[in-house]
């Protein structure tokens, strides 16, 4: 004898069927037993397993879906929260996060930390490479640098000096 194994929807049809069957019994009304039922009833229950076939196959796109949104979010080398640390500035070492986004083509980004949060205007991201600007307490700051991997390493930089900048990415 050939074994074949169980899908999910089998096991639903057959459930929904035997409900059917044990009504029957319990009620105990002979229309319900009629060939007529049985027809009726094959009819019912196809369509009951087609609807929770469709239902299935409705919840599983939609969450396939969401999973690809986040897999392909994942798989981009920029994407992400970055914890960053710009060292030598006047006012000590600035640690914060870079929160880096991408809404189809183009990318968004700011910083964040004890002092505030800005967003990062101007902003290009090529071939690993990224430039930007952003205002701070009235002075215009360029920002540039390089993705490696996990990694980016650039400067932050107002009239002729800079400040190196270093991040790692979260793992989330």
């Amino acid at each position: 004898m050939m074994r074949y194994p169980l899908k999910e929807e089998d096991i639903v049809m057959f459930l929904i069927f035997w409900d059917i069957d044990i009504l029957a019994k319990k009620v105990k009304l002979a229309f319900l037993k009629t060939s007529f039922f049985m027809k009726n009833g094959l009819i019912c229950f196809l369509a009951t397993g087609l609807l929770v076939a469709v239902g299935m196959m409705t919840t599983s796109c939609s969450a396939s879906k969401k999973a690809t949104a986040k897999a392909a979010e994942l798989k981009d080398p920029v994407t992400g929260t970055w914890d960053y640390e710009v060292s030598g500035t006047p006012d000590g070492d600035v640690n914060g996060q870079m929160i880096i986004t991408k809404e189809g083509d183009s990318y968004k980004a700011k910083l964040a930390s004890d002092i505030g949060e800005v967003q990062i205007d101007n902003l290009v991201i090529d071939n690993q490479s990224m430039k930007g600007s952003f205002d701070y307490q009235g002075f215009q700051l360029d920002i540039s640098g390089d993705f490696e991997g996990e990694a980016f390493n650039g400067e932050v930089g107002v009239d002729f000096t800079t400040f190196p900048i270093n991040a790692t990415r979260r793992v989330e």
